[in-house]
């Protein structure tokens, strides 16, 4: 009888999520400036076997259990063949950040298909209405706790490429899906044109400076000091999904829309703010399982164990492009000192490095400047200017040589030269938006 009524619950959560999923989607169509038969969204599921990646043997009937990958996918209506040369075969694969899922990147999904033909966005496997096994990792000599968890990610995002029949993709990912990125393009780099990073975390090295920071801070007062230790057992022993689950329903309902309403001031209609917010509660009310990868590869303050400063210049694909929010807790300083660490680097061995500052955003910047987001994701992939609607804010380009040229890598943070948004020296594009070219007859929706 429990193992119905568990079955039963979880049902009704499914349903659940893939209403508040609907809700988004159909927002979604909002933004973009396109018109509703120019562009057609769906969504599917694609199967693998278990065996792909590295959990612990089921007991089952003898028969391989099979697990799904949910996709969102928007894609150019034919009617709009006329225009096709214009745009990029290579399909867009975005993944969303840590405790997500795929709709959260309603705003974007109906713009970016200025440049791309078609965009997918997934809810990676333990997350969204994606498959959530046990995270039970089978380890063994040559897979430590951190290879292990990232190959959770990366065997399972092949899987789907490859039943998907995607030769190459252009890849972008927030924050935990920006990790994942990159360390799915060490293992297949030749399945990926370029990489896009929005908000990633576990770039830079934690340094000495930020260890005794962090110490001075948990020393300054018993409630710092007991909050910094409620937050370290939840941490290392448990998830922020595990807490919320735990509260009573309308404890953590209340608590995500007053999160909405506070930290997402650019998401001013109501309606907008409720339909995020039931989004964000049934997708962490279902049962944990992505979630609990945090501490496998992040140290307590979303430092990388193994950091990805060291990883990317080592990368075989052509292009990494990162974005930063300009007022991002994630430090753009990283993205520079990977820029850096390249040119150092023989230009074959090592990818170009473009670093974006998106005005007005941080680390959800895909919400909070939204436009500006597309912008510098249709650049990051090869686009022009001559592919976003006319009006379309262009982001600040970031460029270590302002900053580095004259400044050790030991000192990064000393230096006093003239500094822009995210307090780092800039170098602007031509122009702070796209300017509508002479005798031009297109309109864009404000």
């Amino acid at each position: 009888m429990l193992f119905w009524t568990s079955a039963l619950q979880v049902a009704a959560k499914m349903d659940r999520i893939k209403a508040a999923e609907e809700k988004l989607l159909t927002l979604a169509r909002e933004f973009g400036g396109r018109h509703g038969h120019e562009f057609q969204i769906s969504t599917f599921d694609t199967q693998f076997p278990r065996s792909v990646v590295p959990l612990v043997a089921h007991q089952g009937n003898g028969e391989e259990e099979q697990l799904h990958i949910h996709a969102v996918k928007v894609q150019c209506s034919d009617k709009l063949n006329e225009n096709i040369n214009n745009k990029t075969e290579t399909p867009l694969v975005l993944l969303h950040g840590y405790m997500n899922a795929a709709a959260y990147f309603y705003r974007n999904l109906v713009g970016l298909t200025h440049f791309f033909q078609t965009v997918y966005s997934l809810d990676m496997l333990g997350w969204g209405m994606s498959s959530r096994p046990d995270f039970q990792l089978q380890l063994c000599d040559s897979k430590d706790e951190i290879f292990a968890t990232e190959e959770f990610f990366v065997e399972s995002l092949e899987a789907w490429r490859k039943a998907n029949n995607i030769p190459k993709m252009i890849l972008a990912g927030h924050s935990m899906g920006g990790y994942m990125g990159i360390a799915y393009c060490e293992k297949y780099p030749q399945r990926v044109e370029r990489l896009i990073l929005l908000s990633p975390v576990g770039v830079p090295e934690e340094d000495e400076a930020v260890i005794q920071r962090r110490q001075a801070q948990r020393q300054s007062s018993w409630r710092y000091w007991a909050l910094s230790e409620v937050a370290y057992f939840i941490f290392q022993y448990s998830s922020a999904g595990s807490v919320f689950r735990k509260m009573p329903a309308s404890w953590g309902e209340n608590m995500v829309l007053t999160y909405v309403q506070k930290r997402m001031p650019s998401i001013s209609d109501p309606q907008e703010q409720q339909a995020i917010a039931e989004f964000l509660v049934a997708n962490n009310r279902l049962p944990g399982s992505g979630e609990h990868c945090l501490n496998k590869v992040l140290e307590m303050g979303a430092f990388a164990k193994r950091p990805m400063e060291y990883r990317i210049p080592d990368l075989r694909v052509p292009s990494v492009a990162f974005l930063y929010g300009d007022h991002d807790w994630m430090d753009p300083k990283g993205g520079l000192k990977v820029q850096a660490k390249c040119r150092r680097n023989n230009a074959t061995t090592s990818p170009d490095i473009t670093v974006y500052s998106v005005r007005n955003a941080g680390h959800l910047l895909m919400l909070e400047n939204w436009q500006e987001l597309n912008a510098g994701v249709i650049l990051g992939a090869g686009g022009s200017k001559n592919h976003l609607p006319v009006g379309t804010p262009l982001p600040d380009v970031l460029d270590s040589s302002n900053y580095y040229n004259n400044v050790s890598e030991n000192s990064w943070n000393s230096g006093n030269e003239s500094k822009g948004r995210n307090g780092l020296s800039k170098s602007s594009l031509s122009n702070d938006s796209i300017a509508e070219p002479a005798g031009s007859a297109v309109s864009v929706e404000q």
